[in-house]
């Protein structure tokens, strides 16, 4: 049985084990404990499997590069103890972005049951290219000729039906067919956790109890923000380093295509899944808050030094 994430605000916050694989040791982090067991399951879906070994990402995944005779996948593991099933969500939520004409990966396979192994596995399609932020780093990354794409592409996935607010729900989705977020209402996520967020912040000291209180008085003087009739689909983490794109396609203005897009630019993966607020309402969008242990008083965020290669986000807000 899959955890919930029915009271979850922000899963890398209010996961029981908010620092799982972060603080994994160097050792493990390459997956050898489980690679036999994860090599049999994928032989079972991909015979023609050639190699299976390590991708070096950092964050809450192990991820590894599966060769076999269509290519090179990425795979992604979820080994946490809370059994979250979330991969599953997020390979459906990809699947119907894909509907919209964004171009994402493909999901090859997806198993978040944990009848076989006792983790949950996703496959997708690997891309031989750069993230956008390296090319920006390096200067061969015209900016001004990208963010109208990246633009388009957020206004294609908000036509995604949706219901409700907050993470997906796995088997409400399944039982009605639609994306279905665990919230009826925005408020109700909104204020999920909002206080024990602001405790922990004011016991670290990053914020003072008076302008905790200031924060709790400026919500409910402007509730009325809150109140959402509609929700969107919504990517809350469109950076560039979650964008895929090769170094000739983003240097030059944006030729005339069928797809909007760069034919080369992709967005990776997309874990977190939500509904919530759309661009004409981000006044009531939250901020990601800190819990177990992210913050402290001398630094913002401790899995800010931690490389996001394999960090994605998604979720339900209102429009």
């Amino acid at each position: 049985m899959s955890g919930t994430r029915k009271d979850i605000y922000y899963w890398k916050c209010d996961r029981p084990a908010a620092l799982h694989g972060v603080e994994r040791k160097e050792a493990d982090a390459a997956g050898s404990d489980i690679l036999p067991a994860l090599t049999r399951l994928l032989t079972g879906h991909f015979p023609d499997l050639g190699s299976l070994k390590p991708a070096g990402g950092k964050g809450d995944h192990r991820t590894y590069f599966l060769d076999y005779s269509g290519g090179r996948a990425f795979v992604r593991v979820e080994d946490g103890p809370e059994q979250d099933g979330h991969l599953a969500m997020e390979s459906q939520v990809m699947t119907e972005v894909a509907k919209t004409g964004v171009p994402v990966p493909r999901v090859l396979f997806t198993d978040a049951s944990r009848t076989q192994v006792p983790f949950a596995v996703q496959v997708i399609e690997y891309f031989d290219c750069p993230d956008l932020n390296a090319l920006h780093r390096d200067g061969s990354l015209q900016l001004e000729h990208i963010v109208g794409e990246i633009g388009r592409g957020i206004i294609r996935w908000q036509d995604v039906p949706a219901s409700g607010f907050g993470p997906f729900d796995s088997e409400a989705t399944t039982n009605t067919g639609r994306l279905t977020a665990y919230h009826e209402t925005y408020p109700q996520y909104f204020r999920l956790h909002l206080e024990r967020h602001l405790t922990l912040l004011v016991t670290s000291e990053f914020l003072t109890p008076s302008e905790a209180a200031d924060i709790n008085r400026v919500i409910d003087e402007h509730s009325a923000l809150l109140d959402l009739s509609q929700s969107c689909l919504v990517h809350k983490d469109v950076a560039l380093w979650n964008i895929m794109g090769s170094s000739p396609v983003c240097s030059r203005a944006t030729s005339p295509r069928r797809s909007p897009w760069p034919e080369t630019t992709w967005l990776r993966r997309w874990p977190w899944l939500f509904c919530g607020a759309s661009p004409n309402s981000q006044t009531c969008k939250r901020p990601a808050r800190p819990a177990c242990g992210c913050f402290t008083p001398n630094t913002t965020c401790a899995r800010r030094n931690v490389s996001r290669s394999d960090w994605p986000c998604w979720s339900a807000h209102g429009s």
